[in-house]
């Protein structure tokens, strides 16, 4: 995805320690999958960032779950009144302990479900806008999260519109980029999952094959992204080439709508003089005046 038009020079009032975060764009690959995947790299964990860790080799990001898990709890409940809820409750509903057990440690991989975090409260924050936008959302969230999901990345959004998303490239792609970790029976099921969860963000069409379709994104995905970047001290043009913005699907066009739409309703400050574009979120964005 291309950035805004002219540079892009972003002023934070971050207090903390500034993060790199390691940027890459998607990569062309036909039938060869491009194995140099940069992206496995340190994101700052006290944020909300994971890098060592994927839910994909048990579970796929759990749309339905996470809807159903937001639907029923307030924005303010506790990470540990959260657990509480789904495994003495059983607010997921599942036919088990060991059900709601799994769901849990999942659902936490994924999502963190903390919103004392910034990485998940600003997802709790922007869930409820617009329904349409919540499948980008909950993949942003998990790419913040999931380093096999992150990997993947690259190869989904280098299919054109149409393009069947082949599982055994897929599977070529994890066993050449976490060589020997994992059984070839491991492999299959993390490709599925994979796939899965690119048809549950809707970057994939689940019909006989996996399909590549137009994914859906707005305002809060855009701001989303925008945030996500800048927690890890993402700057200038750079800030719009994460690999949350790339998954965006959007238009230049499309994202200038999405960024003036999110000035109008207060969750970015958007500067443009002279060419110069200044991007920076007001000290209460998501009630987040503890890391802003």
């Amino acid at each position: 995805m291309a950035g805004l038009a002219g540079g892009v020079r972003i002023e934070t009032g971050l207090s903390r320690k500034s993060f790199s975060l390691t940027i890459y764009q998607a990569v062309k690959i036909s039938k060869v999958v491009n194995t140099n995947i940069p992206g496995n790299c340190s994101f700052p964990e006290e944020l909300g960032f994971l890098d060592s860790a994927s839910a994909h080799t048990g579970r796929t990001i759990m749309f339905k779950e996470l809807s159903l898990l937001l639907e029923v709890t307030p924005h303010e409940i506790s990470f540990d009144e959260i657990h509480r809820k789904v495994e003495q409750e059983n607010i997921l509903m599942k036919s088990s302990v060991s059900g709601r057990e799994k769901s849990f440690y999942h659902l936490k991989l994924s999502y963190g479900l903390d919103v004392q975090v910034p990485v998940f409260r600003a997802l709790r924050f922007l869930w409820d806008f617009d329904p349409r936008e919540r499948r980008m959302l909950a993949l942003q969230c998990a790419l913040a999260r999931d380093t096999i999901l992150r990997a993947s990345a690259p190869f989904i959004l280098s299919l054109k519109v149409g393009e069947v998303a082949e599982k055994e490239l897929l599977m070529d792609l994890v066993e050449k980029e976490y060589p020997h970790r994992y059984s070839p029976k491991t492999v299959r099921s993390i490709s599925e999952n994979l796939l899965s969860s690119w048809t549950q963000s809707g970057h994939l069409e689940d019909k006989n094959m996996k399909t590549r379709v137009k994914a859906t994104a707005g305002p809060a995905s855009v701001t989303y992204a925008l945030f996500l970047g800048y927690l890890c001290g993402v700057r200038g043009k750079l800030l719009h080439n994460t690999v949350w913005t790339n998954v965006l699907d959007a238009t230049d066009s499309e994202i200038q709508e999405y960024v003036y739409e999110s000035v109008r309703k207060g969750w970015l400050i958007y500067k443009n003089a002279g060419g110069i574009v200044e991007v920076s979120f007001p000290p209460d964005f998501a009630d987040g005046i503890r890391w802003l």
